[in-house]
């Protein structure tokens, strides 16, 4: 089963801590986003954003922490 976690960099311990928890039950993290940097230009936020919409489509469930601010709430229409 395949997971993903959606929220902001001030959650980014909190997402790593669950991300391992649920890693360690055999599930399958679809896109580690607290691997990036904080993008520093509008291409780089275009990639990021893609991936993770990629991710979220790929996923068999997606847990937000919150607060989350832009990848949580974003239009992924």
């Amino acid at each position: 089963m395949k997971f993903y976690i959606g929220s902001s960099f001030q959650n980014i311990d909190n997402v790593r801590y669950l991300s391992d928890k649920l890693k360690a039950i055999s599930l399958r993290y679809t896109y580690d986003w607290t691997q990036n940097d904080r993008a520093s230009t509008i291409s780089q936020l275009k990639t990021i954003g893609q991936n993770e919409k990629n991710a979220v489509i790929e996923s068999d469930f997606v847990v937000i922490l919150l607060p989350g601010v832009r990848a949580a709430i974003l239009n992924w229409g």
